[in-house]
Order: structure tokens, then C-alpha cells, then sequence
């Protein structure tokens, strides 16, 4: 029989019965599906224990007498006699009671002495209380550490898609936000369902429920078999968070909460025979929260930034610098140009038409040394009266800098070269000359005009000057 159909023909409840199953008093057959058949022997079984509990004899004598250690007469002539002391007692306590309302004495008149119960007789086999007819213990109220638990695993299932967004597609999260975040909402759901049931059946837990001393297992105490735990993982996801869809995952949350308000379980534990273990709370889970949730959202930030490191470090040949040039180009937009190894440029989709009134990519000269290397890079821009108007190429100084930086060191550069050598050359003044050192490269900047009218960042002609021409070079090379 089912147990619903137990629970019918016994009178007791679904936890009661998984109780008595866990201490080992009952052992029904399981399905192939998994669930639990019940025989009439358990229904007899259970019928047993519900009437010799009721008479006040405790789980261990039932576990003995299930045994044969103890014989039942004996085990109820020891419970009479509990019961008569117990009796006795109870009618010495009523006639102490009487008497004193009797007398009709207030507190402050009553005298101990004169009223006190005469000392009970020597108890015969050591009587006890019966205890209450109720074994199994009440599920605790937990819903909000069971919702920060999932919090803090959907933060952790989201870290493999972010390391494969970032370390291996190099995708600038800052260009592609909303992308990216739907993309890794799904990615989590997904290994949600990977990975929660091999957690649940290898121990029990997630590490979010590790955390708040959360465990899943079946009634009887053993842990769920995989498919036990991919089923209850797949109705969490959809029933209980409606895989995390805008405004029908917070309805389907709030539902939850409310089911779990009334029952004290969810529709997937309680339909499908699992329940909770639930240590006491205590500070060091929420800090274990805290600080994980920190910890998360700190490697997130460190791989959002790896994304952009450069692909060739140390020693770089012309092919490596234009590499790592067109690497970085790509990662902060779409350009139009693309460097070649010999400095000239090529259209990135020969295919389409650039229109680009900036008179297309600076001329750019790269030398090597006689082993191949990359020893200086060199932008040069000429300007005359056609120009009429001429930008600041800092951009393009920033490219340069940390392709050819990285030459100059090994891996852990990368972060000197993307988030400091820029902000050194966003701080020099527009068509201005400077030189700069930073690391082990050496920048120098020179400029030469005449007939412009100076902006920032831009150059404008002089319309009224009898010539305007000038020209641009900036020189990297690595420090001697």
C-alpha cells in the first residue's frame, strides 16, 4: 500500500511513520521507482506501536520486545506498576490540594509545614513519566536560510561560465553586460541542475546548505540516490523558482514561502518523501555567507578583469605585437583596421564598406632586432592645411603601450599594463611633447605645429595663418 494509504488505515502522520522507520521498528519494501510499498505487516506493526505507546511504554522497550529481548507481560506488569505509583501520587497530590483550599489560607498564610505531602513509598522498578505520544520532530522554521543557501550556490554555479566568458572568450563584460547576464542566469540554472544532485547524493548538501547547517535526505536517514536528487533539483528550479524568470520567479518564490508557512515543507520534499536536517542557527553562518558571497563576487570581479589580458607575453615578434594589438582592439569595440605584422593595415571585413573621416589608422613603423624581436613601435601623423581638424591619437598610444609592454614582462604585467599605463597617458597634455617611463619601457612624444589652433583633445586650422603643417610621431622602446 501507498502511504497515503498507510496514513489512512493507521492514524498518524506521514513524519511520525518516516520516524519510526528511521529508528528501525518498521521496514517496508521500495518500488522500483523508489518509493515505499507498504505491507500489511506494517500497517500491523505500526498499529502495535501506536497502542503501546499510548500506554506510556517507551521506543527502547518496543525496540526490545520487536526483538524477543523482552517478554510483553513482563514489560506491561512493569508499566502497571508505573502506572499505580503514579496513580497513588496523583491522589495525594488531590487530597494535599483540597485541603488547602479548604482552609481557605492566602499565600502569605500558608504554612509548608502543616500542609506538606507525606513522602511517597519506595517506587518498585523505577516508575517514569509516560512520554508524549508524538516520536518525530517537528520540522524547524527556516525559510530564510534555506533562500540564502540557494543565493549563495547560484553565486558559485555562475563562476564556470564567468571563467569561460572571460579566460577563454575574452569577452569585455563592460561592453556586453546585459548579454552576458542572461547568459550566465542560464548557465547557473543549468548547472544547478548538474551539479546540486550530485551534491545532494554524495553528501547530502550544497555548499550554500553546508554553510547553514542545512542536509537532505530520505526519511529513513539514507542520503538520495542521483536520480532521487536530479528530480527534486529539477522541481525546485521550476516550481520553486520559476528558473529564475523576471517578476515569475518572485511570484513562484512568494508561493513558496507561503506553502512552506503552512506546512512546514515544500511540495518537493514533502510529496516526495525528503526532509531537512537543521542544525541550530548560529553567527558563524551567516559570516560563512557573508564572506562567501564576497569571495564570489571578488573572483568575478578578478576574471571581468582577466578578460582583457593581452595573449603574448615577454620577448614578442612583429606577428605576437600585432597579435596582441589586434587582441585589444577587438576587446574595447569593433575597429574598422586591422595591424599587420609588417605595420600596415588591413580592412577587419573586407566585405563591408568603412567610412571613416579620420583619415584611417596612423602609419605605423615597427622594428625588430637581429634576433627577431620587437625592439621599438613608432606612430607618426603629419598634418597641413587640408586637415583641417586633427584628434589626439591617445587611443591609439594606449594600444600601442600595452601591446609592446607586454613584451616587456612576464604574465602578472598584464595588470600594470591594463589598469596603470593608461591612466599615465590619459594624464599628459593634449599636442603637447612629453617622455615617460613606466616599468621597463620608455615612451617619448614629440610634436611640431604651426597654423593650428589648439583644442583638447583636437586641432583646429588656422584659417587665418599663412600655413598650417605639423606632424605627430610617438616612439615606444623598451628601457635600456
Amino acid at each position: 500500500m501507498t502511504i497515503r494509504e498507510l496514513l489512512d488505515a493507521v492514524g498518524m502522520d506521514r513524519t511520525t511513520v518516516y520516524y519510526y522507520e528511521k529508528e528501525g521498528l518498521i521496514h517496508p519494501a521500495r518500488q522500483a521507482n523508489g518509493y515505499r510499498d507498504y505491507s500489511q505487516t506494517d500497517l500491523t506493526e505500526l498499529q502495535r506501536i501506536k497502542l503501546l505507546r499510548r500506554l506510556g511504554v517507551p521506543l527502547e522497550e518496543i525496540r526490545a520486545l520487536q526483538a524477543g529481548e523482552r517478554q510483553l507481560p513482563d514489560t506491561l506488569t512493569r508499566r502497571l506498576a508505573e502506572l499505580e505509583c503514579q496513580q497513588a501520587r496523583t491522589a495525594r497530590d488531590q487530597d494535599t490540594c483540597r485541603a488547602i483550599r479548604d482552609a481557605g489560607v492566602g499565600y502569605r498564610e500558608l504554612d509548608p509545614n502543616r500542609f506538606a505531602a507525606p513522602q511517597p513509598a519506595p517506587q518498585p522498578l523505577s516508575p517514569r513519566e509516560p512520554e508524549p505520544f508524538r516520536d518525530a520532530p517537528l520540522p524547524l522554521w527556516c525559510p530564510w536560510r534555506r533562500y540564502f543557501a540557494r543565493a549563495l550556490d547560484m553565486a558559485i554555479w555562475s563562476l564556470p561560465f564567468l571563467a569561460f566568458v572571460t579566460l577563454i572568450c575574452h569577452t569585455n563584460i563592460t561592453r556586453h553586460g546585459t548579454l552576458v547576464s542572461w547568459m550566465d542566469l542560464a548557465a547557473s540554472v543549468l548547472l544547478t541542475l548538474a551539479l546540486e544532485p550530485v551534491c545532494l547524493h554524495l553528501w547530502g548538501a550544497t555548499p550554500g546548505k553546508m554553510v547553514f547547517g542545512l542536509r537532505v535526505e530520505n526519511a529513513d536517514g539514507t542520503r538520495l540516490t542521483w536520480s532521487q536528487a536530479m528530480a527534486r533539483t529539477r522541481r525546485v528550479l521550476w516550481e520553486g523558482t520559476a528558473l529564475y524568470l523576471p517578476l515569475v520567479s518572485l511570484w513562484r518564490m512568494y508561493k513558496s514561502y507561503q506553502e512552506y508557512t503552512d506546512y512546514r515543507a515544500n511540495g518537493w520534499d514533502r510529496e516526495e518523501e525528503y526532509h531537512y536536517i537543521v542544525k541550530p542557527g548560529h553567527w558563524r553562518q551567516n559570516a560563512g555567507f557573508v564572506l562567501g558571497m564576497i569571495g564570489c563576487y571578488g573572483l568575478s570581479g578578478v576574471l571581468a578583469l582577466m578578460a582583457g589580458f593581452v595573449p603574448h607575453t615577454g620577448p614578442l615578434t612583429a606577428q605576437q605585437f600585432a597579435d596582441n594589438y589586434n587582441f585589444l582592439a577587438r576587446y574595447n569595440g569593433d575597429p574598422a583596421y586591422l595591424l599587420q605584422p609588417d605595420g600596415s593595415w588591413a580592412e577587419s571585413d573586407p566585405y563591408s564598406y568603412v567610412v571613416d573621416f579620420s583619415g584611417g589608422p596612423l602609419p605605423m613603423t615597427i622594428e625588430t632586432g637581429a634576433d627577431g624581436f620587437v625592439e621599438s613601435v613608432t606612430l607618426r601623423e603629419e598634418w597641413d592645411r587640408e586637415t583641417f581638424l586633427a584628434f589626439w591619437p591617445e587611443y591609439d598610444m594606449q594600444l600601442v603601450s600595452i601591446a609592446f609592454g607586454a613584451g616587456e614582462g612576464g604574465w602578472w604585467n598584464n595588470w600594470g599594463l591594463l589598469y596603470s599605463l593608461p591612466g599615465r597617458l590619459e594624464k599628459q597634455t593634449a599636442f603637447e611633447p612629453f617622455t615617460l617611463a613606466w616599468g621597463k619601457v620608455r615612451m617619448e612624444c614629440q610634436v611640431e605645429m604651426e597654423g593650428f589652433l589648439s583644442g583638447d583633445p583636437y586641432l583646429m586650422v588656422d584659417e587665418t595663418a599663412p600655413r598650417s603643417e605639423g606632424w605627430f610621431t610617438f616612439t615606444i622602446r623598451g628601457a635600456e
